[in-house]
């Protein structure tokens, strides 16, 4: 695949994953599409954001990586957990996961 369509498929998963996000920590009854479609999204997030650094040969060691992988870590196993077993965090989970967004975009502009 070209860096491209790496490209369109990172960012078309995270809108998915953002819109998943949402669904999930907003609505009070628990909903399993919603879920499967964040697992689904996670996993393309980080299928394509891999295979566009392949392409771009980049390496694991560079920060502004770790530091979105570490992001990404975070939601796809906090999501789930707080919607779950925590759901009196439900608001808060919805505030870090839109602060976390925003340090992950950050970070993939600046690449420090």
């Amino acid at each position: 695949m070209s860096i491209i369509a790496y490209h369109v498929a990172h960012l078309s998963a995270i809108m998915v994953m953002v819109l998943s996000i949402g669904s999930i920590l907003t609505n009070a009854e628990r909903s399993k599409k919603w879920n499967i479609l964040f697992g689904v999204a996670s996993l393309a997030v980080l299928v394509a954001g891999f295979g566009m650094l392949h392409r771009l040969q980049y390496t694991m060691t560079a920060k502004w990586i770790l530091g979105k992988l570490v992001i990404w870590a975070i939601l796809a196993i906090g999501v789930p957990i707080i919607a779950k077993r925590f759901p009196q965090f439900k608001s808060a989970m919805l505030g870090a996961s839109a602060l976390l967004l925003i340090i992950a975009v950050w970070l993939a502009v600046i690449k420090i």
